[in-house]
């Protein structure tokens, strides 16, 4: 009996105890939170919630989001030299196509989605691939009607026409307010100069290369130049560039 009273005693008090010391703690984080969300609200500024794992960026005249660093500044650079949200979208979308060409390219299309602010209109623009006029509904039908998925995924066939640089370039026309030459140069600069390779570029261009050279019955010598230099495989961190594709984003007066 003398040992088996300890026991008792220690499971009578040290549980309460224990639940209590939890409450208390649970107490203390609920108020210690609530003063991060006050002290953002009485400074003016946006609701913030520092107890989470991502903090917003904040910014007081305009703010660029995209999928990759470098084609964003480029944008952001379109609004700090006076230009509005089309000049900034504009100019991200044609830097991707150079530092994040599976997300961002000008063999491909889009659609843009734009609010007007002074009348409170919005425009949608849609400049998606259309399907060339030698198109046909059964051309990706194999002889007993089943879907040839090599051809209808993977080959020259499979391509639409391009909407992107026309949808772009009317959208910067329509509601942009700087001219293509400066909207569409950092992306110039980025193929022409280079810029470091990362892991997630370097690892897509690896992967895709040997599905990308492939191209019917063309040698690769046939491929366009901008195509080529895009399957070269860029080593890690290192300076890639692509003067084919600067060539091609080159802006002459009176030419496109």
């Amino acid at each position: 009996c003398d040992s088996f009273a300890p026991k008792l005693l220690h499971q009578k008090f040290w549980r309460p105890l224990m639940r209590f010391a939890s409450l208390l703690i649970a107490v203390a984080m609920i108020f210690n939170a609530y003063p991060t969300y006050a002290r953002a609200e009485d400074q003016g500024g946006p609701l913030i919630d520092y107890g989470t794992r991502f903090i917003p960026a904040i910014a007081s005249k305009g703010i660029v989001s995209g999928p990759e660093k470098l084609a964003s500044e480029a944008g952001l650079d379109m609004l700090k030299r006076g230009g509005n949200a089309i000049d900034a979208a504009v100019a991200t979308g044609f830097a991707l196509a150079v530092t994040l060409p599976r997300a961002g390219n000008i063999g491909g299309g889009g659609f843009m989605l734009v609010h007007l602010a002074e009348s409170d209109e919005q425009v949608f623009i849609d400049y998606r691939e259309m399907a060339p006029d030698g198109a046909s509904r059964d051309m990706f039908l194999n002889e007993d009607g089943t879907v040839n998925k090599q051809m209808a995924y993977n080959s020259v066939s499979a391509a639409g026409i391009p909407g992107t640089v026309a949808g772009m370039i009317h959208a910067l026309e329509k509601y942009g307010s700087l001219d293509l030459k400066t909207v569409i140069q950092p992306a110039i600069d980025l193929a022409e100069k280079g810029f470091e390779v990362p892991a997630a570029l370097h690892l897509n261009l690896r992967s895709a290369s040997k599905r990308l050279s492939k191209n019917g019955t063309r040698t690769s010598s046939e491929c366009p130049a901008v195509i080529r230099s895009a399957l070269r495989t860029s080593n890690l961190y290192s300076s890639r560039t692509n003067r084919a594709l600067s060539r091609a984003l080159c802006v002459d007066d009176g030419a496109r």
